[in-house]
């Protein structure tokens, strides 16, 4: 049962902190003053069109039936927020950061009764003699695995819609000899992917399609000689598609986190990702550490995508806000480069992150080319980003960001420009603090048609 606490409060920090990327994300959309803007311009004129239909001149409507006017307002402000575009930013916050809907959920209850299966296992396997899972450790051939394999248990459970399997997943707990003993939990995972109609993601029009997923995280790394200020962890996972029996396409991820200090420097993160097939073809890798300049640490970072892609999953792997640079478009095709560094006051003051006092400033920039030779589009953003915080109860975040991108073709050409400022602070401990939001986005856009510009 601790090991169960652990695996949702792991969970709870990802998705529940209050700093935390998802939380951040979602912050985003409601403190975006354009979208905002037209929510309110939508429930006014809600609001407003039934005041115009239901005030007669008695002015009785709100003292008459009450309850009525209250859900008459009700049903007006709700369906100009599902009208606004605010719903829709928050589903694409949430696709992108979940991949898929429930998916953790579902994978954290999983692997939670898995280890309720495990521990009531173990418990029986404690009073009945001979039972154990090194019974095939006399045998010819798994016997001799007891070599580099001390021990592995396997557990799963299906998935079933009706008399079909929709998915099962297999969770791993494995001891190996390198020569030291490494623990670590894997996992495998075949889904069924629908897609009898229309395409889905990489998945064309036809027969189901099986997602085959092997991988095992946060795996501790050790090498003789190397000093890790942070403890190494490395996750991988390698996936394949199959559809009416032909592989589609296959694909893998390797990701080390931790901190490797050198001299002058340190890593703190490494990974790459590729897939290679008949509809997505593409490798993307990414590193992150720190340097030493005239004796100040500065956190510097790098990524780049090449090749084509079905969804954005795979450039977001590289840069988190790669939908602000592109635009969010369903794929890409194309050459994308991220890089980036910053200054944290406390890092340079105390040697750590500190809320206590800090300022911290970055500065990211992203450059990027899509389609082919003959008409293509490529663009740039830059971001530069201020973050304040003092006795852990005042904070402020303010960021300048500028964006250009031109497009040509058959069909004409297409030139855009412009900026986008945000302002934030924050009084109090959070979740209990109070808090606010205000940005501007200016555009301007020149194309065969003339020119045009907005001010958001």
């Amino acid at each position: 049962m601790n090991e169960v606490r652990r695996e949702l409060n792991t969970v709870r920090s990802q998705l529940g902190g209050v700093t935390g990327d998802f939380s951040k994300a979602l912050n985003t959309v409601t403190a975006n003053a354009n979208q905002l803007a037209d929510y309110s311009r939508l429930a006014g004129t809600s609001v407003s069109n039934l005041m115009a239909s239901v005030i007669t001149p008695s002015r009785d409507y709100f003292t008459a039936n009450p309850a009525a006017a209250k859900k008459a307002l009700s049903d007006r402000l709700i369906t100009a927020f599902l009208s606004s575009p605010l719903p829709a930013k928050y589903q694409q916050t949430f696709k992108q950061f979940l991949y898929e809907d429930d998916v953790i959920v579902n994978q954290l209850t999983e692997t939670i009764f898995q280890q309720i299966n495990q521990s009531i296992r173990n418990g029986l396997a404690d009073n009945f003699a001979g039972a154990k899972d090194g019974i095939f450790s006399a045998m010819k051939g798994p016997g001799l695995m007891s070599g580099s394999l001390a021990s592995a248990q396997i557990r799963g459970a299906p998935t079933f819609n009706g008399d079909a399997m929709k998915k099962i997943r297999l969770d791993a707990k494995v001891k190996l000899k390198l020569p030291d003993d490494i623990d670590f939990n894997a996992y495998m995972e075949i889904r069924e992917l629908d897609s009898q109609s229309v395409p889905k993601d990489c998945i064309p029009a036809g027969a189901p399609a099986a997602e085959i997923i092997i991988g095992a995280a946060d795996v501790p790394l050790k090498w003789p000689g190397v000093v890790a200020t942070t403890p190494l962890t490395l996750t991988i996972e390698a996936r394949w598609t199959q559809q009416s029996g032909n592989v589609l396409g296959v694909g893998g991820l390797i990701l080390i986190k931790g901190e490797i200090g050198f001299k002058g420097c340190s890593v703190k993160e490494i990974g790459a990702t590729m897939a290679f097939g008949e509809l997505e073809t593409y490798f993307a890798a990414k590193a992150a550490g720190t340097i030493l300049i005239i004796g100040v640490p500065v956190d510097i970072s790098a990524g780049l995508f090449v090749g084509k892609a079905c969804s954005l999953n795979p450039i977001l792997f590289v840069d988190p806000e790669a939908g602000k640079v592109l635009g969010d478009p369903l794929g890409f095709r194309g050459v994308y480069v991220q890089f980036g560094g910053g200054l944290s006051l406390s890092e340079i003051l105390f040697g750590v992150s500190n809320c206590f006092l800090d300022a911290e400033a970055t500065v990211t920039t992203a450059t990027y080319y899509s389609d082919g030779p003959t008409s293509g589009k490529f663009g740039m953003r830059q971001k530069l980003a201020l973050d304040l915080s003092l006795i852990c109860l005042i904070s402020g975040h303010a960021d300048l960001a500028l964006f250009a991108s031109a497009e040509f073709g058959s069909a004409g050409y297409e030139f855009v420009i412009g900026g986008e400022a945000n302002l934030c602070g924050s009084l109090g401990p959070c979740p209990f603090c109070i808090s606010g939001c205000v940005g501007v986005t200016v555009k301007g856009t020149v194309s065969d048609g003339g020119i045009d510009y907005s001010i958001d």
